[in-house]
């Protein structure tokens, strides 16, 4: 009687922490802040949601996100290239709603 193995299945990534979602899309701009020229930024036109931490705000399909980057080398950005990031949503006491809420966590380059 031979014995057949079942492989098992690797488990899941861990899931991403509150408030952060991981998401591929388009980055249609990028630039610095007005208020801070050591903060650059970055626009991502969403067109896959790929996956969501608890509390975090949902993002839709085709939304543009404004996306903090920090002091982040802006040669990695490309305008028109397919990126998948992940990213962290924060409101701050007194926020004004004028200030991207979103950060960038991580970014992983797509090939074209």
């Amino acid at each position: 009687m031979s014995s057949d193995t079942i492989p098992k299945p690797s488990p899941p990534p861990p899931g991403l922490p509150p408030g952060e979602a991981r998401v591929r899309g388009e980055i249609v701009e990028v630039g610095n802040q007005t208020n801070n020229q050591n903060s650059s930024f970055f626009k991502i036109k969403v067109n896959r949601v790929l996956g969501y931490g608890s509390s975090t705000p949902p993002v839709g399909t085709a939304d543009t996100l404004l996306v903090n980057m920090g002091v982040a080398d802006q040669n990695q950005f490309k305008i028109g290239k397919i990126v998948s990031a992940v990213i962290s949503y924060r409101q701050l006491p007194g926020d004004s709603g004028n200030s991207s809420r979103w950060t960038l966590v991580t970014l992983e380059k797509d090939s074209n």
